[in-house]
């Protein structure tokens, strides 16, 4: 499966942690949205820099801190993480950060 370039699992009712993708090196496009997952963000900077260029985690129950590779992001990248459960200190004062 590391050859995978598309997983969308879009409301599929899952739930637990994301797990480990980083081996998952040809992923261009993650598509985990309405879902249940839980827990912190995976660390996928090093896909983001490689391939992964479309990044969906919408309305999940994912908590703790926006990580600083999501936020420090170029527009070459769509990357949706709205709608969790993420501490208010680490949100950005604007939305443009996301899309």
């Amino acid at each position: 499966m590391t050859s995978l370039q598309r997983l969308m699992l879009r409301s599929c009712n899952l739930n637990g942690s994301i797990p480990d993708l980083s081996a998952m090196t040809a992923l261009n496009i993650l598509e985990l949205s309405f879902n249940k997952l839980e827990g912190s963000t995976p660390d996928l900077q090093e896909l983001v820099e490689t391939k992964l260029q479309y990044l969906y985690l919408t309305s999940n129950l994912l908590n703790g801190s926006i990580p600083d590779w999501i936020k420090s992001s170029d527009n070459r990248y769509q990357i949706d993480v709205s709608y969790n459960n993420f501490l208010e200190s680490s949100e950005p004062t604007t939305c443009t950060e996301y899309v």
